[in-house]
């Protein structure tokens, strides 16, 4: 994937009508939940749980790596 800049993000939410999905893809977390609503049927809906950051003291100057794959929690959860 690719991002300005050479931003990534730790978490993509992509809505589409295409197949429901959760998985890892080059260190982002890519998110399909499908629709609430699928015209007078119950959908799916993605239930996203991120455990908060601790950030550690900076004593030799190295980057700090975010672990988003270890601290994000996605459920896709049918209506």
């Amino acid at each position: 994937m690719m991002f300005p800049a050479g931003v990534t993000p730790d978490l993509l939410l992509i809505p589409s009508q295409l197949k429901l999905f959760a998985k890892q893809i080059e260190g982002v977390i890519c998110v399909n939940p499908g629709n609430i609503v699928k015209g007078e049927a119950a959908g799916s809906f993605a239930n996203i749980t991120i455990d908060p950051l601790l950030m550690p003291s900076m004593d030799n100057g190295e980057p700090i790596s975010k672990k988003a794959l270890e601290r994000i929690r996605v459920d896709i959860i049918n209506v």
